[in-house]
């Protein structure tokens, strides 16, 4: 035997015998939680008691977890893979491989597998890697084995089955595991497909073809490179039909191509997400044509992706489905990094929510309000998983230019060029429609991420690339259950670019010209490359500067700033549209070119330094060869780093004969004692990238350790994941010794969670943690750590996170007041008792009222008379004034709101009033002011509750949700000494905006019971200023829902600017508006006027308007009620009827009109009717039109909105036989009220 076969066979040994991690025996009366393995939907609103003990339970997965030292060792292969100085550079392990030195050990494996057995479970897979264990069960044996129980829910209307508490394990075997999958059959939502024929022409949409040219795959098919030999993986979650595929190849001219299938445990069935695996699967294979397409699909999308890694089933992966950050967790992460080592890439769509991954995307929604978010910035996992390629959109932006042929070819493709891009934001149009993007939460920013434009925020951010997703401007064309279909999302763009990967490992396979083959297939994770290109080429990246994924959001919300939410494109990376789109071609022939190679020194000056002292660190870069000439030195940056810590980055400048960067460093940042710093430098476009260390000294201070705690998001939901993170930031290594939540002892998990109790100087531990679902919401949870110092000096910190409501459960509340409702003999005989009703969304979601009951009454049909309107706001409120008559008063009444939230989930709010007869000394009530308006530098005020007796009263502030925190409401202990209301509003946190919510006054035998005070908080600079309001076409008082706007006043706008395009913009010229806090789409701005749209969320009462001229704030306040029509006319004209002011005896003529209130179908504030919608489907007012001429009913032939106005109803009206000769008043009612007249001239 050779000495390299004994030497690889003793390092395959070696490699064979991990570490033993199971330390104890498995004791089943010792058993410890396993967080992360409650499902948010399993709450008790939903619960329907104990599933069937006998129940079977199918696929189950436990996910092992890397121990810290695996880990470690993990990512330094991942690095190596991908480093061509590295001999482990593309060298990919097998499955087999992988577990050998990542996955437990032999032995662990047989002990867990024996365990699971040992609790009458059936084994059904144990992974190749040796990192999950796939099993069976009843009820009965999962709840023995895993100390839950498992209960039937109902949510939605469908049945479900959950673990109604987290499981539990032997403490044992605690350690070794990351989560669980398959004790519920929750799934996630579907994408929403888009119209067909929906975009901007009616006529332009993505062929195969228009994709390969616009983003120049052509020449790569010259070359013969189509895919041949590749293999893409779909990952799906329902079943797929191949005659789909079949057609839409045959459509556009491709070869047939059979996708090769591969179940994973039970069948999913056709569900309503199905049309998802058709655009996936042809869209990967029409960018791919010859390659092997595979459709790897299950019940649980990752039971699928754990499949196609733990088999190598295919070179690329492609996933357009992705769960929150805060609703899923980090436990799949190494299913991701297994892939990366076996050589996959894996490639996921960043979402359709702009920044706001935690709102669910969709067109106009389930309820067809307009999109407003409000759960903050979030991105999607797997997108933001490091070792994942985030995907995310774009739409062409055509400009007038000449992009298109007449006519397609022979395989449906026109498109003669590249066509700018701006980024993929088509939110006006209802839902949310966005590509999306931001910052991890959980990943800090990998190594490789940098260049210009990529944020200093220490976070992973997403997305990486962006493609054509637009669903309206030129969609992309797939054949589905519905037949041919237009569709767009990040889940085109996703496969689509899988399909891109396969080409590019195919090219490469081949040879490239410039760096020779690969060593072998596949690729892994190519974002390094991929930045490494961003910032070594011109060429291969199309750079998206305009267009933002900006989102309206409710004021008050998370990171809600001036009504929007999200990001705006730049030079350079931006979390809009990541590096941008990519030139194929250019992207093939530059993949891994090599430039002039670099060496790299660093200096540390001094290198020996005190706590408090700082450090100089130089890097200077020369290019090997090159002594002299400064034009040819190297550009760029380099990063400093301890470690996977990074100090800080700093631009290389030409100096002393070569280039340098430098960055200075205070002791407090680095450990103490001895450390090695690394300075890497990532190449530019002529050179490549070099490193170089230094050993660095700091002597330890004589104070003791400080702990910084910190949870992220905060606050949080109940039940979702958090990030908790122990940052020692005073230079002394430390030791926890405590941990405990709401004082419950958790120091136990500490080590398996955080991966060890040393907390070294300046250097932080953190993990990843499911919160509690308290009884009570929301509530205060207090994490308290103590440690103890090297030189024994005992510490404590606290950390109190604030826990909302479950993520993912609406919220209604219904409020009648006064809650005993007291005759006012005074008042009108048909108002003897008044009463308010005050319905409150508290958690977020956008609902549609769907049913309204009076004890034995149906009162449905008053729903939009009584509030307004049927659409409630994220964290919003409305209010319904009612009226009973005399003389006896009414029974005890149980009203109940229902309706359907933004997610499709039902949901209701009931509450009890009382009625009485009338006091016997009534007392009068009254306050002063009768509205309160505050700023930051006037933020405290008083009102008066003026009450004629001794009586009591009180006060509350609405809406009672998270959106009016900024306020705070104090009642004196005395009310008669002391009678007023202490107000103080807080700007912390808020960006310039208006905000309002509204005192609630009440007072048993006082008349009236209650007022109301409406309180505004302006947070801006005070240069705009608002003089008055008007009807947009009647310029009178009167206002509606959906109607147009004028707003008049000072500094409003900083130039004259009128929205291009339907949809209407959120903002122009720098200029946002809202009303009540929802977002006001703009038709135009100028200085001294604009007009808005009053979303259709408005309800009734007094609304608040404000504008936001560029951070200069004003507000207004203005009544508005369910329908205030008004007739566009000709004002110079004597108001004559636009746009036939004559017209003869039996005519049909037009008239248009805003303020009619609501529509149906559901129009989004903003949005106008797709240009193909048929006449019975477009959008007509939900109250009852009526048109008179001359004072006699006029027959209408039609009244709806039509393609190409928003906020305007097009009337088609006859003109009676009968009507008048002569100028004749041409009135419109809706719902009862009328419009101020307009004239009509009738001629013979």
């Amino acid at each position: 035997m050779s000495r390299f076969t004994i030497l690889t066979a003793i390092i395959s040994a070696a490699l064979l015998a991990q570490p033993a991690r199971i330390a104890h025996p498995i004791d089943d009366a010792r058993f410890a939680v396993l967080p992360g393995s409650l499902h948010p939907k399993a709450q008790a609103r939903y619960d329907r008691g104990p599933e069937d003990p006998s129940r079977k339970i199918p696929f189950i997965t436990l996910m092992v977890k890397a121990s810290p030292a695996q880990q470690d060792a993990l990512e330094r292969l991942l690095e190596e893979q991908q480093d061509r100085s590295s001999p482990n550079y593309h060298r990919w392990l097998t499955p087999e491989q992988f577990g050998d030195r990542f996955g437990l050990a032999p032995g662990d494996d047989s002990t867990v597998a024996a365990w699971l057995e040992s609790q009458g479970l059936h084994i059904e897979q144990r992974a190749r890697a040796r990192n999950f264990f796939t099993f069976s069960g009843s009820v009965m044996q999962v709840e023995r084995a895993f100390h839950t129980r498992i209960h039937r829910y109902l949510v939605d209307g469908e049945p479900h089955f959950a673990n109604a508490t987290q499981i539990s394990m032997p403490v044992a075997l605690r350690d070794l595991f990351g989560g669980i999958r398959g004790l519920d059959d929750f799934s996630r939502p579907g994408a929403a497909e888009r119209p067909h024929n929906t975009s901007a022409s009616g006529t332009i949409q993505l062929a195969p073809g228009d994709w390969a040219t616009i983003y120049d795959v052509t020449p790569l098919y010259a070359l013969g490179i189509d895919g041949a030999g590749q293999r893409i993986g779909i990952l799906g979650a329902y079943d797929m039909n191949q005659a789909y595929i079949d057609s839409f190849r045959a459509l556009f001219g491709l070869a047939p191509s059979q996708v090769e299938q591969h179940l994973v445990g039970p069948d999913p069935g056709v569900t309503a997400s199905s049309n998802e695996a058709a655009l996936d699967l042809e869209w990967a294979g029409a960018i791919a044509p010859k390659a092997t397409i595979v459709y790897i699909y299950a019940r649980n999308f990752n039971d699928a992706a754990q499949a196609a890694i733990d088999q190598n089933l295919a070179s690329v992966l492609s996933e357009s489905f992705g769960t929150c950050e805060p609703l899923s967790g980090v436990g799949n992460r190494l299913m991701a990094q297994q892939a990366n080592a076996q050589g996959i890439t894996w490639v996921a769509s960043s979402g359709d929510s702009g920044g706001a991954g935690c709102d669910p995307h969709g067109f106009f929604g389930a309820t067809g309000n307009a999109a407003t978010v409000s759960d903050g910035l979030a991105v999607n996992i797997p997108a933001s998983f490091p070792e994942v390629t985030a995907v995310g959109g774009t739409q062409f932006n055509e400009a007038g230019g000449q992009y298109w042929n007449a006519s397609n070819n022979a395989n449906g493709g026109s498109a003669i060029s590249y066509i700018p891009e701006i980024v993929w934001n088509e939110t006006g149009a209802g839902g949310l429609l966005a590509g999306g993007g931001g910052a991890s939460i959980f990943f800090p920013k990998p190594p490789w991420q940098s260049g210009q434009g990529v944020p200093d925020d220490n976070a992973r951010d997403i997305p990486d690339i962006a493609f054509s997703a637009s669903g309206n401007h030129d969609p992309y064309m797939v054949v589905n259950t519905n037949g041919q279909r237009a569709t767009g999302g990040t889940s085109a763009s996703a496969p689509a670019f899988a399909g891109v990967v396969a080409l590019l490992d195919q090219y490469l396979s081949h040879g490239n010209p410039q760096s020779g083959p690969q060593s072998q297939p596949g690729l892994g994770n190519i974002n390094p490359e991929l930045y490494r290109m961003a910032r070594a080429t011109t060429n291969v990246f199309h750079d998206i500067t305009q267009g933002d994924n900006l989102v309206p959001c409710a004021a008050g919300s998370p990171n809600c700033s001036n009504g929007l939410l999200g990001f705006a494109a730049g030079p350079g990376y931006d979390l809009a549209s990541g590096l941008g789109s990519i030139d194929v071609y250019n992207l093939a022939a530059q993949w891994g070119t090599v430039g002039a190679p670099t060496s790299t020194a660093l200096t540390a000056s001094p290198p020996n330094i005190n706590l408090g002292d700082t450090v100089q660190l130089t890097a200077a870069v020369t290019p090997v060869g090159v002594t002299s000439g400064g034009e040819g030195f190297p550009g760029g940056s380099v990063t400093f780093s301890i470690g996977r810590t990074i100090l800080g980055a700093a631009r290389l400048m030409i100096a002393g004969g070569g280039s340098r960067a430098t960055l200075t460093v205070t002791g407090p940042r680095l450990p103490v004692g001895s450390a090695t710093v690394m300075a890497t430098y990532s190449g530019d476009i002529a050179y490549n990238g070099a490193a170089a260390t230094a050993a660095v000294t700091v002597a330890p201070g004589a104070a003791g350790s400080f702990v910084q705690v910190n949870i992220t998001p905060n606050p949080a939901h109940a039940g979702q994941f958090v990030r908790v993170t122990l940052t020692e930031e005073a230079g002394a290594g430390t030791t926890i010794t405590g941990w405990t939540i709401n004082g419950v002892d958790d120091f136990g998990l500490f080590a398996g969670d955080f991966g060890t109790t040393k907390l070294p100087a300046y250097g932080s531990l953190s993990t990843t943690i499911t919160t509690a679902t308290p009884a009570v919401l929301p509530s205060n949870r207090m994490y308290t750590f103590t440690g103890v110092d090297a030189d024994g000096r005992r510490w404590t910190q606290q950390y109190t996170l604030v826990l909302e409501g479950p993520l993912g459960l609406p919220e209604l509340t219904l409020v009648s007041a006064p809650a005993t409702v007291e005759q006012n003999t005074a008042a009108d005989p048909a108002c003897q008792w008044s009463q308010q009703l005050i319905l409150q969304e508290q958690l977020g979601f956008a609902v549609q009222l769907t049913g309204f009951k009076a004890g034995g009454a149906d009162w449905t049909g008053r729903i939009q008379q009584l509030f307004g309107t049927n659409r409630l706001a994220p964290l919003g409120m409305l209010q319904a004034h009612i009226c009973w008559p005399g003389p006896s008063p009414p029974p005890a009444t149980t009203f109940e709101l229902d309706g359907t939230d933004e997610t499709g989930e039902p949901v209701n709010a009931t509450v009890t009033a009382a009625f009485t007869g009338p006091p016997a000394s009534p007392t009068a009530l009254s306050a002063s002011p009768s509205a309160v308006t505050l700023s930051p530098a006037s933020a405290t005020a008083s009102v008066t509750v003026n009450l004629a007796s001794t009586g009591s009263w009180n006060v509350s502030v609405l809406p009672a949700n998270r959106s009016t925190a900024w306020l705070t409401a104090v009642v004196p202990a005395s009310r008669v000494t002391t009678p007023q209301v202490t107000l103080m509003a807080s700007s912390a946190g808020l960006s310039p905006g208006v905000y309002n919510a509204t005192l609630l006054i009440q007072a048993a035998d006082a008349v009236p019971q209650f007022l109301e005070v409406p309180v505004v908080f302006t947070v801006g600079s005070s240069g705009t200023t608002i003089g008055g309001v008007s009807h947009g076409a009647s310029f009178q008082q009167a206002f509606a829902p959906g109607m147009i706007l004028s707003v008049f006043g000072t500094q409003l706008a900083p130039s004259t600017q009128s929205a291009a395009s339907l949809p209407l913009p959120l903002s122009l010229a720098g200029v946002t508006a809202s009303v009540n806090g929802v977002p006001a789409p703009l038709y135009f701005v100028s200085p001294g006027q604009i007009n808005v749209q009053v979303p259709y969320e408005t309800g009734a009462g007094a609304a608040v308007l404000g504008v936001n001229n560029n951070g200069q704030v004003a507000s207004f306040i203005f009544p508005v009620s369910a329908a205030a029509p008004g007739i566009f006319t000709d004002p110079n004209h004597a108001g004559a009827l636009v746009p036939n002011s004559t017209g003869k005896r039996g005519d049909t003529l037009l008239a248009f009109i805003t303020g009619e209130g609501l529509v149906s179908p559901m129009l989004a504030t903003g949005a106008s009717p797709f240009i193909d919608t048929p006449l019975a489907l477009l959008p007509q007012p939900l109250l009852a039109v009526g048109v008179t001429v001359g004072g006699l009913p006029a027959p209408i032939a039609f009244a709806g909105i039509p393609p190409g106005l928003a906020g305007v109803t097009q009337i088609n009206f006859v003109v009676p036989g009968s009507a008048p000769l002569g100028v004749q008043p041409v009135v419109v009612t809706v719902g009862g009220v009328a419009s101020p007249p307009a004239s009509l001239t009738i001629t013979p």
